[in-house]
């Protein structure tokens, strides 16, 4: 199931707020926000960004097998097919997604945001069949195929869906040669929206929460490090900063 975010009367008290506020500007200012979040393994054009949302003038969360100019088409096709048996239901959303060069190679960086601990995703996958077991199936393939890289991975549609579903969407990308960066990403002191958890004080407690979270399914050493498939990386990294709303 994907966490649905809304801004709602207070734009204080939305993850998705400070997503729009850190895409909000021009190519070059965006770019620079993007680049200082995951440098120096990436580099974001200045004059022509690719990225999804755009601030408040295109709001939509970013849908890999949507939007143009993520994907090109024939991975669009490629990467529906292996996710869903009847491609009538969308494919996972991302909090942000632009394009970038990482290690000098066209790639993307897809970023999960947070700003309280009740926004990690618990439960299973709601898919209804046969989609769900074809989702099952894709993130089977990306487990086996992480774990004969570095045994640890316990990726299942059965809980910690979004978890799962993350890293299996980098791996795929990646063995067809997208490179990727996978961001997880706290924001920091969003005191406002205390009614709803407990906000992430400062950019360890955002470590150690992504850490518990990820604990039984993604192995600890995997953070901060380049997973090479096929030649070709894709790189899961943890990151926090305070947007000033």
């Amino acid at each position: 199931m994907e966490i649905q975010r809304e801004v709602g009367k207070d734009p204080a008290k939305g993850s998705l707020a400070r997503c729009l506020s850190l895409t909000s500007g021009t190519s070059a200012e965006v770019a620079r926000k993007l680049r200082e979040l995951v440098t120096p393994f990436a580099r974001f054009d200045s004059e022509n960004l690719v990225c999804f949302p755009r601030g408040q003038d295109f709001p939509k969360e970013a849908i890999l097998t949507e939007q143009n100019g993520l994907l090109t088409d024939s991975l669009r096709r490629k990467v529906t097919s292996w996710w869903l048996e009847v491609p009538e239901r969308r494919t996972p959303s991302w909090d942000i997604a632009a394009k970038c060069l990482i290690l000098g190679k066209p790639g993307l960086m897809l970023v999960e945001a947070k700003a309280h601990d009740h926004e990690f995703d618990l439960e299973g996958s709601h898919a209804k069949e046969p989609n769900r077991q074809r989702i099952a199936e894709a993130i089977f393939e990306a487990n086996c195929w992480l774990n004969a890289k570095c045994p640890g991975w316990n990726l299942s549609v059965k809980s910690k869906y979004q978890l799962s579903n993350r890293f299996a969407w980098s791996w795929k990308l990646a063995s067809m040669g997208v490179p990727v960066i996978l961001l997880w990403l706290g924001f920091l002191n969003a005191e406002k929206m205390r009614d709803r958890g407990i906000p992430f004080g400062s950019p360890d407690e955002w470590l150690y929460a992504v850490l518990n979270y990820a604990k039984g399914v993604v192995p600890d050493d995997v953070w901060g490090r380049a997973i090479e498939v096929n030649g070709t990386p894709f790189l899961p990294l943890i990151r926090s900063l305070s947007v000033d709303l």
